[in-house]
């Protein structure tokens, strides 16, 4: 069992340095665009969501609620995100994931109602 514990820790450090690795390759190449989920998942793993959430000033519901594209981030803080990513997060792309899941909903919802009447 000693064996198995030993085996589980140096996955879990080899699989860190990896994610450390692909951080620092990310970070050198700042082309690489970002989606609002992306960014906050690779910064709530280096500073915590707790730093995050203070960092804008919002709740972490508030901070879920972006993540999952449930809602767009008020102007401001969309300003402050973009600023803050060096413009590997845009505005655009935010708009679009946010209407994306929108229009995923009101599909669902439309399918669901032509279902119920059908049947």
């Amino acid at each position: 069992m000693h064996d198995r514990a030993a085996r589980n820790q140096k996955i879990a450090k080899i699989n860190r340095h990896n994610a450390q690795c692909r951080k620092v390759k990310t970070m050198k190449s700042k082309k690489t665009l970002l989606s609002l989920k992306e960014y906050i998942a690779e910064q709530v793993e280096v500073m915590g969501i707790d730093k995050f959430k203070h960092q804008f000033g919002v709740t972490e519901s508030c901070v879920n609620h972006w993540r999952r594209a449930d809602a767009m981030p008020r102007p401001h803080h969309v300003l402050k995100i973009v600023k803050l990513s060096g413009g590997r997060v845009t505005a655009e792309r935010m708009n679009q994931d946010v209407a994306r899941k929108k229009a995923l909903k009101t599909k669902r919802a439309a399918t669901a109602a032509a279902t119920k009447v059908s049947a």
